[in-house]
């Protein structure tokens, strides 16, 4: 009984060997450990063997934004036994700054080993800003308006390079009050800058100030999705990349009116002139018509 129970003992072990092999094991790791919080990172999750599932995402909501998703998978077969490799590539954006533990992602009944991210709080540099072919400003005129006078903000994306899912946001008064709308139609447009070739997409507004003091417009976020295409005839093809873009905010210092101004109107130019009808004609009892008309170059409608 005893020879009986050790070689059953042996045999299940060597049975189990060959299933302990054949486990998944999940490799996960950044492309990099320290970045701006207007900057994103990419997370790799790579499995060899049979994961069984997709990877859980939920415990990364709380301090990320997904932006995108890709997966790639390829078989090998050595002495006539197959492998399957997975390998998932998650862009990411940080809620907040600050030192970022990206949990344990399950894959199946696999784990994902935690790893440490440092999201240091502000901007990236500018030339980290205008990587990949794209620059983004925010732009108004003048710096120093009266209250009540018309100032032009132009928002401008260029760029030359393909992108897609481009989205763009509008500026919005940050501090100080006025009235900001839409001006015309939005333009596209190219232009040469420094010998290089780009692609302009531009927005205008019109901005009256309120009151004087200092008036801020906030930054404006530009988020887009660039796909780099294929590495090589037999490799897999690169997976796509996010650009997230931040304009410089906009001061201005909005002077008060002028005092014992009386009617104040802000403008470039105030033209009055007056025209009669019927005048050289005119008769006792019947009607003459006169025609007033101001001009104003530097004021809404």
């Amino acid at each position: 009984m005893v020879s009986r129970i050790r070689n059953t003992g042996l045999f299940l072990l060597i049975l189990w060997l060959p299933l302990a092999a054949l486990a998944a094991s999940v490799e996960a790791h950044l492309d990099r450990t320290r970045i701006s919080e207007d900057e994103t990172v990419t997370l790799t999750l790579r499995a060899s063997g049979d994961t069984g599932g997709q990877p859980d995402l939920s415990p990364l909501e709380r301090d990320f934004e997904i932006l995108s998703r890709s997966q790639s998978m390829r078989f090998e077969f050595i002495n006539g036994r197959s492998a399957r490799h997975s390998e998932w590539q998650f862009v990411l954006a940080p809620r907040h700054s600050g030192r970022i533990t990206i949990p344990p992602i399950a894959v199946g009944d696999e784990y994902s080993p935690a790893i440490r991210l440092e999201v240091v709080a502000g901007r990236a540099p500018a030339q980290a800003r205008q990587a990949e072919g794209f620059r983004l400003e925010l732009l108004a005129e003048p710096e120093h308006p009266w209250v009540g006078q018309q100032v032009l903000v132009t928002l401008r994306l260029y760029y030359r390079v393909d992108f897609d899912k481009g989205e763009i946001g509008e500026p919005e008064i940050q501090e100080g009050k006025g009235e900001l709308r839409p001006l015309g139609k939005e333009r596209r447009y190219r232009k040469q800058i420094g010998g290089d070739s780009w692609l302009v997409y531009e927005r205008r507004y019109l901005l009256i100030p309120d009151q004087p003091g200092r008036l801020v417009l906030g930054p404006v976020d530009f988020k887009a999705i660039r796909y780099p295409g294929g590495g090589g005839l037999f490799a897999p093809p690169m997976p796509p990349r996010t650009v997230r873009l931040r304009s410089a905010p906009v001061a201005l210092e909005v002077r008060p009116a002028p005092p014992h101004h009386g009617d104040w109107l802000p403008a470039h130019s105030v033209e009055l002139e007056q025209q009669w009808e019927g005048l050289d004609h005119a008769r006792v009892g019947e009607p003459i018509t006169r025609r007033v008309t101001l001009r104003v170059d530097g004021q809404p409608a």
